[in-house]
């Protein structure tokens, strides 16, 4: 690979295509870091696309770019954004300023923190219809659902 100061441990089949100061740490086999600045990996299997600052513990977890976001989780991801923390199994944060400490659960937006597994966070929901299934009629998840139709949510 190119640029400079970069450091790969003695582990196998690690990459490091350029950039400066990115390092792959003991643990890191078969882990990609495409470029960037100070980017860190530490599992196998884990692939930093660029950026500055990131880091992946997580194996077969990934970041694509951004600034000082972390995965730890193991089959998760950060595609971009600012100080974005995965901590959790099958997770990922879209956006900045985002916590997941639940596996199966996403953040879409800004400023959030999951509170419970298999869910995603967002900002702002527009647009469309949310539906149940069956006609179900009642409240469920701070939703009341009238034959099927989400009519209101707390």
């Amino acid at each position: 690979g190119g640029g400079s100061q970069n450091e790969i441990c003695s582990c196998p089949a690690n990459t490091i295509a350029g950039g400066n100061a990115n390092k792959h740490l003991t643990g890191a086999f078969c882990s990609t870091i495409g470029g960037g600045n100070n980017n860190c990996a530490s599992a196998g299997n884990a692939v930093i696309g660029g950026g500055l600052c990131n880091q992946v513990t997580g194996g077969c977890s990934n970041i694509a770019g951004g600034c000082q976001n972390c995965v730890t989780g193991v089959r998760s991801f950060i595609p971009g954004g600012v100080q974005n923390k995965v901590c959790n199994t099958l997770a990922g944060a879209i956006g900045s300023h985002s916590h997941i400490q639940h596996d199966c659960s996403y953040t879409l937006g800004v400023n959030l923190t999951s509170v419970c597994t298999n869910t995603t966070f967002v900002n702002n929901l527009s647009g469309g219809t949310l539906s149940a299934t069956n006609g179900f009629t009642g409240i469920h998840c701070g939703m009341c659902i009238v034959g099927g139709i989400v009519v209101g949510a707390s």
